[in-house]
């Protein structure tokens, strides 16, 4: 039996549907520079708000990352990092990488530039994301559907993604209070051993001394063997 969507879904697309006219609406009155920055400022957005859907909801580390100079803060980051998380497929990342390279001709530049500029038409004609005619379609048309078509593919993501939950906490209160004292009582093992005949001159001395004691303490220690081990090993000559 099919699966009903919920309610909040439903919500949710017509939403996104009204967003995406208003967009589409905007796009249209631009300039080609214009168009070129407005498409790829607003996919960037969206990728944004895709990664958080997939993250824990921890709004202060949330920030950290996504802040301008921050890991996921650029539009490439966040290209990659859906890509990897399985939130993108492989077309889907080469076309936003193409988007954002249009973007950097528009937006790196002061000259005059429109879509019509041969490196740029190139690349619109390698997008995938439309229903357009590669060879016969403007390259401008091109890049416009293609903007769409990944702004749908991120949407249905985000509706369907879901955001998982934070893992719990160990009770480390006893847990940790018990590992101490065991490391204590090692250590102290390590330090009856070496006996009272070690003289330190130094504080360099002390502490690799201490260093050595701690190391120490955290090997692993031998295991009594049992009477039937020993049986085995004086029966292969393991043991003399």
């Amino acid at each position: 039996m099919a699966k009903k969507k919920s309610k909040r879904a439903d919500v949710e697309v017509f939403f996104r549907l009204d967003e995406v006219l208003a967009f589409r609406h905007e796009l249209t009155s631009e300039s080609d520079r214009g168009c070129a920055l407005m498409a790829a400022a607003y996919l960037d957005d969206q990728l944004g708000l895709l990664l958080k859907s997939r993250f824990v909801d921890d709004s202060k580390v949330s920030k950290e990352l996504f802040d301008h100079i921050a890991p996921l803060g650029t539009f490439s980051a966040r290209v990659d990092m859906a890509y990897m998380l399985g939130l993108l497929s492989s077309t889907a990342r080469r076309d936003l990488h193409l988007i954002r390279k249009i973007r950097n001709s528009f937006g790196h530049t002061a000259a005059p530039m429109t879509f019509e500029q041969p490196s740029i038409a190139a690349r619109c004609r390698e997008l995938n994301h439309h229903a357009l005619n590669a060879k016969g379609d403007s390259p401008r048309a091109i890049f416009v559907q293609a903007v769409l078509g990944i702004t749908g593919v991120i949407h249905a993501e985000i509706l369907t993604v879901s955001r998982p939950t934070n893992s719990p906490e160990p009770p480390l209160g006893t847990e940790l209070k018990l590992c101490q004292m065991d490391r204590m009582r090692r250590i102290n093992e390590v330090l009856d051993g070496v006996g009272e005949n070690v003289k330190l001159s130094s504080k360099e001395e002390y502490l690799s001394f201490l260093k050595s004691v701690i190391f120490a303490s955290m090997l692993p220690q031998p295991t009594e063997k049992t009477g039937r081990e020993k049986k085995a090993n004086r029966g292969s000559g393991s043991e003399k």
